[in-house]
């Protein structure tokens, strides 16, 4: 990613990294992300919020779950194959393997076969929609 904001993190990251999840990227879901969560779109839109942020960790020195690393990633996918994640994922994955009823549409465009996700809140089962991103990503969704 030649424009990475945080140079250092850019050039001692590698992808063994993000993949292994010992790059140090760390997590989406922080408060800066919760304040601005309707407005996190694109892949551009989490290194724009997160691109200057150091590393939680020199990376390699250890292991601990990053879903920002495979944002990471995906902004890889992207500028490797000169188009959105969501359009190679679908015609590099989703489109050779018959996956007619799968993909990563924004919560506004869901198909009435969409999955609901359900989590614990006050003691119940509710629906999640007021807690994950506004469209599935590389880093998951």
């Amino acid at each position: 990613l030649p424009d990475y904001p945080n140079r250092d993190l850019a050039t001692q990251v590698t992808i063994r990294h993000l993949l292994t999840h010992s790059g140090g990227t760390g997590d989406i879901f922080t408060p800066e992300y919760s304040a601005r969560r309707e407005q996190v779109r694109e892949h551009q839109d989490y290194l724009d919020l997160f691109g200057q942020r150091a590393p939680e960790f020199t990376p390699g020195s250890a292991t601990r779950y990053s879903n920002y690393g495979y944002i990471l990633l995906g902004a890889i996918i992207e500028q490797v194959s000169g188009r959105s994640y969501y359009d190679h994922l679908q015609a590099a994955v989703f489109a050779p393997a018959g996956m007619t009823a799968s993909g990563a549409l924004p919560e506004q465009q869901a198909p009435a076969q969409l999955a609901v996700g359900y989590m614990m809140k006050d003691g119940r089962l509710q629906n999640n929609r007021d807690s994950v991103p506004w469209r599935g990503t590389a880093g998951g969704g």
